[in-house]
């Protein structure tokens, strides 16, 4: 079922209620937990480490079988998540512990860093680790602004994720790069102020600056970076991932390059068909989306912004400014509209998603200082990024 919105709608609720009554026995939780920790002994694949620590202190500390705690799968897109995404399971409810703790051990903390590949060199393999940390913070030095960061000026907090990406030469002796847990250990050190903190006030590091994402990068970079070097001897570290969460991250590259991406979404209907050509040959270049009534989808975008820290402030993007531009030039003429008839130049370009794309760029480049790229997904399979005109 799709979900506009990750928080659960009352008939989930209604759902996890039914499915807490099926499995409130403390034998049946018990069996679960027994399962989960045999198959955690069992394993030997070293990628599940980080998983499995994730399944055991969940299945302890839902001893009620309490499944509102439950993360949903990740949402598509280039983020690491720790939320729930916009699916669940088609069941229309779990159905017990044991299934429980198997969706826990498929939504462990690490993914895949693509921002940081083209930095690896030929001969090279990389390596990515994650780990979350859960912090407060809000916006607004003194002397700031009320108005300045909008809600973001008010105290709130996040379940963050902390990507390191590494790279360097396979050890022959060994077969890996390193041995990850020495990166663990190297993320977990790193971490470990900021974690149940409120960043604007405990987290030194940041000294002045506001706790943004891309603050938060570029200070977790420094502290990783020398100690990758002396305690990972053969690797060097490419980039940190600082994500708030599946909408907003920030990546600090090595070189000193520092992004912020910010993720969006609209539903809209589309046809392919070039009214030049007759029905087989638009079924034969476009397929099914030639189809004579429209189809549609959920499209999720990403609009990204590089740049150098503010030094005064530490931000590479205004997010507000950034959300605000979004809506007005994108979101209000693209959401819940039929592309081809109301959506202008759809009305004489065809509504590929590489159009989408181009069209996106077009339409905030004005008000977006630093936009680097935009990136349109239309199915959780497909993803078409653009970057600007040729120069």
């Amino acid at each position: 079922m799709r979900r506009t919105s990750w928080e659960a709608s009352r008939s989930d609720r209604h759902d996890f209620a039914s499915t807490r009554a099926r499995a409130t026995s403390s034998a049946s939780v018990s069996r679960a937990m027994d399962r989960c920790s045999s198959a955690l002994r069992s394993s030997s694949i070293r990628s599940r480490k980080m998983r499995s620590t994730v399944v055991r202190s969940t299945c302890q500390e839902n001893s009620d079988a309490d499944f509102t705690h439950i993360p949903r799968p990740p949402a598509y897109g280039g983020a690491p998540r720790l939320r729930w995404g916009s699916r669940w399971p088609s069941e229309p409810a779990l159905a017990g512990t044991r299934r429980a703790c198997h969706l826990l051990a498929l939504s462990g903390m690490a993914e895949p860093v693509p921002a940081f590949l083209a930095l690896v060199a030929p001969g090279e393999v990389a390596v990515t680790r994650s780990r979350g940390f859960e912090a407060s913070h809000r916006f607004g030095r003194e002397g700031t602004p009320a108005d300045r960061y909008g809600h973001a000026s008010r105290l709130h907090g996040h379940n963050y994720v902390v990507s390191a990406t590494i790279a360097g030469s396979i050890d022959p002796c060994t077969h890996f790069l390193v041995d990850f847990r020495s990166l663990d250990d190297l993320l977990r050190e790193a971490v470990a102020p900021l974690d149940h903190r409120r960043l604007d006030v405990e987290y030194t590091a940041l000294g002045d600056r506001e706790p943004s994402t891309e603050a938060l990068a570029v200070a977790l970079f420094g502290a990783l970076a020398p100690h990758v070097r002396s305690r990972l001897e053969q690797a060097r570290l490419l980039g940190v991932r600082v994500a708030e969460n599946d909408g907003l991250w920030a990546d600090r590259r090595e070189g000193g390059a520092v992004e912020v991406t910010r993720a969006y979404a609209f539903s809209a209907a589309h046809r392919l068909a070039d009214p030049q050509r007759d029905d087989a040959e638009n079924r034969r270049i476009y397929g099914k989306c030639a189809n004579p009534q429209p189809h549609g989808h959920d499209y999720r975008f990403e609009v990204t912004v590089a740049g150098e820290p503010d030094p005064r402030t530490g931000l590479v993007a205004d997010v507000k400014a950034l959300d605000e531009a979004v809506a007005a030039r994108v979101l209000r003429l693209f959401d819940h509209r039929y592309l081809n008839a109301e959506v202008p130049p759809f009305d004489r370009v065809q509504p590929t998603a590489e159009r989408i794309a181009e069209r996106i760029w077009e339409l905030i480049a004005p008000d977006v200082v630093g936009l680097a790229r935009v990136v349109v997904y239309e199915t959780p399979r497909s993803a078409f990024a653009y970057a600007g005109p040729s120069r």
